[in-house]
């Protein structure tokens, strides 16, 4: 499982106190734990579940059983996360989400140089070939939205509560997924990729990029984050956002987006995010990273 020493939640887990068919857990589930307390609470319900499960299972199979086998029978029946993805801007939206959920979750890297995306096995799970792919015990979710959608509702957490409120977030979510993301990864394509440059198609897609970034800042001169608190519709838009100068664009002049930019890129959770998987040693030169990123153009 992904760093299972360092989740916070597990390890309030495997902490608890067991006798005999009575579980208690304990009262502080966050200490140490570079999580915020918001999450924490969103989280305690189902870690007593969890907890109370387990419990159960202990009750079945007799006082003498081993707790650590009941966890782990619990855990894979009910909450096996496997996250087939790369270090791109779709990837660490996944990753990012699934740090702030503070959920446990297995990492599998696709090597694009390898075109696995392309194998027969990945289009079991995506027919469309592309990362990121989440499993949710045995049930594949694919497009990076229905994955950040599919997290938010399980988890009950980085969405609003309201009806409205959760509408403007699938809002946002969806200008990135239709906006955001095609144009700058358009952007991308004939700025760094392309071996011939074509000054048109270049020029075209950055001042869309530039146009749609524009957008967000004045959405963000209104409010703190996109949907007024923060949700997987700012998850999604900053790890496209962050990405700007590979696509040749600034933030000049766009105050609130990079206000909004650097508090999200601030978060411990992000930081943790963009690290999963390890991504191209920038030591190694743009040539090999534009390499790999032509992979991904076919």
């Amino acid at each position: 499982m992904h760093r299972r020493d360092q989740n916070p939640f597990l390890f309030a887990e495997r902490a608890t106190d067991w006798c005999g068919d009575h579980i208690e857990r304990r009262d502080d589930l966050s200490s140490g734990a570079p999580r915020r307390a918001s999450v924490n609470e969103r989280h305690a319900e189902y870690i007593e579940g969890k907890a109370k499960l387990a419990s159960a299972f202990l009750a079945e199979e007799g006082p003498s059983s081993d707790v650590n086998h009941a966890l782990d029978t619990y855990e894979k029946e009910e909450t096996m996360l496997t996250l087939y993805t790369a270090p791109t801007p779709n990837g660490h939206k996944i990753s990012i989400a699934l740090e702030e959920l503070g959920v446990d979750y297995e990492v599998k890297p696709i090597d694009f140089r390898k075109k696995e995306q392309k194998e027969a096995w990945f289009l079991e799970l995506n027919p469309n070939g592309r990362i990121p792919v989440l499993v949710d015990g045995d049930f594949p979710i694919f497009e990076s939205g229905a994955i950040l959608l599919h997290l938010a509702e399980k988890f009950d957490a980085l969405l609003p509560k309201s009806a409205e409120g959760r509408s403007r977030a699938i809002q946002w979510l969806m200008f990135q997924m239709g906006g955001v993301g095609p144009m700058m990864g358009q952007a991308n394509v004939f700025f760094r990729y392309a071996e011939e440059k074509i000054p048109f198609a270049i020029e075209r897609y950055q001042r869309e990029s530039r146009r749609l970034l524009e957008v967000l800042n004045r959405r963000l001169n209104e409010t703190e984050y996109l949907a007024g608190d923060y949700s997987i519709a700012d998850i999604a838009n900053f790890a496209w956002v962050r990405t700007y100068e590979w696509s040749g664009l600034t933030l000049d002049g766009l105050d609130a987006l990079q206000r909004w930019h650097d508090a999200i890129r601030a978060r411990p959770a992000v930081e943790r995010g963009l690290a999963i998987p390890e991504r191209i040693k920038r030591g190694d030169g743009d040539k090999k990273i534009q390499a790999t990123g032509r992979k991904m153009l076919v």
